[in-house]
């Protein structure tokens, strides 16, 4: 029984691994890096045949489960939802044929994984990456057949992709070029194929703005009724739509409450916001954003070790680097690529947005976006202890399912939990950064309320810009690429504060089962030994519940 059902988990993964040839890359699987996705009508009909079959075959072990052993069960908890969510998101939502963001995406994300991960000597890679930029072409006219043949197109996601390609030009022209100089006996041919995708690429931004951009009228919002399935069977999470908006009204307010005490404490004559505005007036120079970040970066993951707050992998490095250009028109802060899951080398990447706008006005938001006091917030979310620490922890798993799975619920939770953490300890200990943390969190807070707004209620895009301005403060340019994100992403955002409600939660319970044996460190390491599970099945795990 035990044998048969890591077969059929097997032939689950490589299912998927072939269907997603970037994300297999992604996870550090390397058998299918020459090619990119067949996303045709066939294709994805023989992927969906494939899976319902392979969804059939777990269910019969449910029946049975009981001859498995915890860790199997745990298992085939996690892979029969996450079949079942990727047949119903594909039914459901139809990508390939809407979002014009996809294609110029995965080609060049697919690529660029193979450039900046050093899982193989670079002359290896470039002979992948060749293959790679070889089937860029056939992907991309793919696209547009799909797209042609698609209908209830959000105009938001087109705009989205015209972005991405115009981002991706520069990709081809300079970073490739640069990248095959380093390995004359494959430069012309990799050269030629960047030029190829370069002229497919431009022909796909045509299409784009010329025929595509014109008939955009679809709608981006899932509906209540998909949101509650991926609520339900992607998070493991026991609430509705209208429940995660209720929480979410009650973070803000409460938040805002938090806010406006420390801000009193602060200052006798200014608001909350004032007192931000200021703040934000501190920021390093433009050239210098880079270096702060790496500094903040190492004295947070100095100040978890001399704390002993959490076990710090062994082997693992974490990269502070520019964004690349075709990923900037949805990170206008900064964002963390994780190191592979089945790789050996664990190298994660945190990018960093430069503040390089044209315009002055743009500049100098985008300058107050990295200020002083909140870049040390923003590096330990996505370094130490926050996403690298807890993804190379997932990293170290045996279990195949638990190591390619992962809900944002935990992961996002987790990081934003880190914040308060960090606090409570003495990390963030000078009232500025308290301050941009709450405020933060109060950003955090209206993404719950727009996550279901957007995609239940019928909150516009206008107006979900709005809340992000006028509630939680963002600059305009950056609450724009936001909202455009959360358009793609139902159940994404609300995950970062849902995620650390209830991993607080979970922590008062298991303070509470073990009294004054209760350590944190122990906590922190329990809670990361399981993968980037559910909080949910978290609970039956560390308290029985």
């Amino acid at each position: 029984m035990q044998t048969r059902f890591a077969d059929i988990t097997n032939q689950a993964l490589n299912a998927l691994w072939e269907e997603d040839p970037v994300e297999a890359t992604f996870l550090g699987i390397h058998t299918y890096d020459e090619v990119l996705p067949r996303t045709d009508p066939a294709s994805r009909d023989a992927y969906n045949q494939q899976r319902a079959a392979l969804l059939t075959q777990l269910k019969e072990f449910q029946q049975r489960s009981a001859e498995l052993d915890v860790e199997q069960r745990l298992d085939l908890e996690l892979l029969t939802s996450q079949l079942e969510v990727s047949l119903f998101t594909d039914y459901e939502f139809i990508l390939p044929e809407r979002r014009a963001d996809l294609y110029p995406f995965n080609a060049l994300y697919g690529v660029y994984l193979l450039a900046m991960r050093q899982f193989a000597p670079l002359e290896e890679r470039l002979v992948v990456i060749r293959e790679r930029l070889s089937d860029t072409p056939r992907y991309l006219i793919e696209g547009i057949e799909n797209l042609r043949r698609g209908s209830n197109i959000p105009r938001v996601w087109t705009e989205i992709g015209i972005d991405v390609a115009k981002g991706g030009t520069s990709f081809y022209r300079e970073f490739i070029p640069k990248l095959a100089r380093q390995e004359q006996s494959l430069e012309q041919d990799i050269l030629l194929a960047a030029d190829k995708s370069l002229a497919a690429l431009e022909e796909y931004s045509r299409f784009l703005t010329g025929e595509l951009l014109e008939r955009s009228d679809g709608d981006f919002a899932t509906g209540e009724d998909a949101f509650n399935f991926l609520i339900q069977k992607k998070h493991h999470l026991p609430y509705s739509a209208q429940q995660i908006k209720e929480i979410g009204e009650e973070m803000v307010t409460s938040t805002l409450r938090q806010l406006e005490s420390v801000a009193a404490d602060l200052s006798l004559d200014e608001t909350w916001n004032d007192l931000l505005e200021r703040i934000k007036q501190d920021h390093p120079q433009r050239l210098k954003i880079l270096e702060v970040y790496q500094h903040h970066m190492d004295s947070a993951r100095q100040f978890v070790q001399d704390h002993d707050l959490v076990t710090i992998p062994d082997r693992q490095h974490l990269h502070v680097v520019e964004t690349p250009v075709f990923e900037r028109p949805t990170i206008p802060y900064a964002a963390y690529v994780p190191p592979a899951p089945f790789e050996e080398t664990q190298d994660g990447f945190f990018w960093v947005t430069p503040a390089d706008a044209d315009d002055e006005d743009k500049l100098k938001e985008q300058l107050r976006g990295h200020n002083t006091w909140g870049i040390p917030i923003t590096a330990l979310h996505e370094g130490y202890p926050g996403h690298h620490l807890q993804l190379c922890r997932a990293n170290q798993l045996t279990s195949h399912v638990r190591k390619q799975f992962s809900t944002p619920v935990f992961v996002e939770g987790w990081a934003l939990y880190c914040e308060e953490m960090m606090e409570e300890q003495g990390f963030l200990n000078d009232p500025r950064s308290y301050l941009l943390r709450l405020k933060d969190q109060l950003w955090r807070a209206c993404r719950v309320v727009i996550d279901v707004g957007l995609h239940c209620l019928g909150m516009s895009f206008e107006e979900a810009v709005a809340m992000l301005v006028d509630v939680a403060k963002l600059e305009r340019p950056n609450a724009v690429s936001e909202v455009r994100r959360y358009t793609l992403t139902p159940t994404y955002q609300m995950s970062y504060m849902i995620g650390k409600r209830e991993i607080m939660a979970l922590r008062e319970k298991v303070r509470s089962a073990r009294g004054m044996l209760f350590n944190l460190k122990d906590f922190h390491d329990r809670l990361l030994s399981y993968g980037s599970i559910p909080v949910s099945m978290l609970g039956k795990l560390m308290v029985g519940e």
